[in-house]
């Protein structure tokens, strides 16, 4: 799993445990309009060390990460961003969700116990945009395939400066 992939599972659960659209910040479009929720990478953080697995075309870097992540809950007055927020961290502990994830390469799970109101005052539209945020770690078995630059053929061009009896020139292939 790559970082980005884990990133669209996390989307997928915030979606599918609070109904909102979810978008992952930072996009580049007008904002969706609220209720939503979004996801930002805080933090991606290595544990032990990388496996290096260096194949002929290929090489695959396996490893542990923690992916630190900001999950924010726009509301609209009607629909409570806290307590989408509580729900969207209390499904977290249910069975199925965990199996989920384990399912895709998430190892464990780490939620931040706050939940914080941060909402703001939007001075364009002048008016409170109702904001919610929590953190959620998770651990994640991390695989990235990086192609292989092979130089196929290498030419070494090489000329001795022997003096009186000439030049010898000579050309080397690798």
């Amino acid at each position: 799993m790559t970082i980005e992939q884990a990133k669209e599972y996390i989307r997928q659960w915030i979606l599918s445990s609070t109904t909102l659209n979810t978008v992952i910040e930072p996009f580049n479009a007008p904002q969706p309009e609220r209720p939503y929720c979004s996801l930002f990478v805080l933090d991606v953080e290595t544990i032990g060390d990388d496996y290096v697995d260096a194949g002929p075309v290929t090489t695959i870097l396996r490893g542990i990460r923690d992916l630190t992540v900001e999950i924010n809950c726009y509301g609209d007055f009607i629909i409570s961003h806290m307590d989408k927020l509580v729900e969207l961290r209390a499904s977290i502990y249910n069975d199925d969700i965990i199996d989920w994830f384990r399912s895709h390469n998430f190892i464990q799970l780490d939620v931040d116990p706050n939940v914080s109101d941060t909402t703001y005052g939007d001075q364009e539209e002048s008016h409170w945009v109702p904001r919610a945020t929590t953190k959620v770690t998770f651990r994640i078995a991390l695989e990235i395939e990086i192609p292989r630059f092979v130089i196929n053929e290498t030419t070494i061009g090489l000329t001795l400066k022997t003096g009186a009896n000439g030049d010898i020139n000579s050309t080397i292939k690798f």
